[in-house]
């Protein structure tokens, strides 16, 4: 959403999502094939993805917002996860048509909704956690990194500012 927002081309914005999808689904790819599909090595590569992506070295650790790259992620470990989010995002911006705010409250609802998913949706993912508690102890903190990145904009809401999209 980043390159859309700063390109304005639909083009550019498409194609930096896909490839930051990409980039997520072969990071953890080769995790797995070198160190194993255990939680503690795709809970790693997953955490340490998102915040490479939020602060990477060469632009002066000012990245992206984490929301492609997260999805990648998910795809692999927790699809359930992008469909919750997708929904929250999706119900938020249909009533404030604000990207920002959509994505926020998305991101703050996804985890706690998590709690109540069924266990056996969980083995239905392509490297499946073993629980419940495995998929939120995931969960809470790509959140919380998924809320840093937005750290901006909540600070305009809390101060009453109105966001630009």
């Amino acid at each position: 959403m980043n390159a859309l927002e700063v390109s304005q081309s639909v083009f550019v914005g498409l194609s930096v999502l896909l490839l930051d999808i990409i980039k997520s689904i072969v990071c953890i790819l080769i995790c797995v094939y070198f160190f194993g599909s255990n939680f503690f090595v795709i809970f790693l590569s997953g955490i340490f993805l998102i915040i490479g992506h939020l602060f990477p070295l060469w632009l002066k650790f000012k990245g992206g917002r984490g929301l492609a790259v997260t999805a990648g992620i998910m795809l692999m470990t927790a699809w359930i996860f992008i469909i919750v989010w997708v929904l929250f995002f999706s119900a938020v911006y249909l009533i404030r048509k604000n990207i920002h705010i959509s994505n926020i409250i998305a991101t703050i609802l996804t985890p706690i909704f998590l709690f109540f998913v069924p266990d056996s949706i969980l083995n239905l993912n392509i490297f499946s956690f073993n629980d419940k508690n495995q998929l939120l102890l995931f969960s809470v903190p790509v959140c919380f990194l998924l809320l840093l990145s937005h750290r901006d904009q909540i600070q305009l809401i809390l101060k009453g500012k109105k966001l630009n999209e």
